[in-house]
């Protein structure tokens, strides 16, 4: 047990910092490094169950977007797809007019999904929560610090995208925002030890003390991106 919660902590701290380190991940060969580190930890140690609302809800969305790859005859002929093949390019049979694209986009679904259920079966003791909010917010530390000497050094990063105001890992200032305000909520999760999301029963306080929190850190904060940015 204590090997697999070594493991099992391991691969989050490295799948969560491996997206922003790679750039965003916004790269093929980028997301496959994190692909395969979730198949590897599913593989691992693979989920006991899976709860009838989840996989409800994960066979719906995947049920939406399988009909992409529908005969787009059975839908009727759309304006743009009229307009598109009268201007003499050829589309595909399908609805999606790029199946490819399509294919990628529900690879990321599937893997998000996977992820979700992974992390949903995790049950933590208050000290490996306070191990991992620890990682977490010194991995972001040390983003943030490597995104600043970059930014005053003009330093170019490999798989770091040129961003408008050349500050972090990600193509948009607002996702490097986001990203480096994580960390402020670790507080909230750290202390608490954590039971599978599907044992949970919540009680009337739950939800509005994390309402409060949340429009509390809001309200006293100043928008992320603008922050990360300044």
């Amino acid at each position: 047990m204590l090997i697999r919660q070594r493991i099992s902590k391991i691969g989050i701290l490295a799948a969560v910092f491996l997206a922003p380190a790679l750039g965003g991940a916004t790269e093929p060969v980028c997301q496959s490094v994190i692909l395969i580190l979730i198949a590897v930890l599913v593989a691992l140690f693979p989920p006991e169950r899976i709860d009838l609302p989840v996989a409800i809800a994960g066979g719906g969305l995947l049920g939406m977007a399988g009909l992409s790859f529908l005969p787009s005859g059975w839908f009727g002929t759309s304006d743009w797809r009229r307009a598109v093949t009268q201007a003499g390019i050829a589309l595909p049979s399908t609805l999606t007019p790029q199946p490819w694209i399509t294919l990628h986009a529900v690879i990321l679904l599937v893997a998000g999904l996977l992820w979700y259920v992974w992390m949903t079966e995790q049950a933590w003791s208050a000290h490996n929560r306070r191990v991992l909010a620890r990682g977490f917010c010194l991995g972001a530390l040390g983003l943030a610090v490597l995104a600043i000497i970059a930014y005053y050094w003009d330093l170019n990063i490999p798989l770091w995208l040129r961003s408008e105001r050349r500050f972090g890992p990600f193509p948009n200032r607002n996702q490097t925002g986001n990203f480096f305000a994580i960390p402020r909520y670790a507080p909230l999760i750290a202390p608490h030890p954590m039971t599978p999301i599907r044992t949970l029963r919540i009680d009337g306080s739950s939800p509005r003390q994390a309402i409060r929190f949340a429009a509390r850190g809001k309200l006293t904060s100043p928008p992320s991106a603008n922050a990360a940015a300044a």
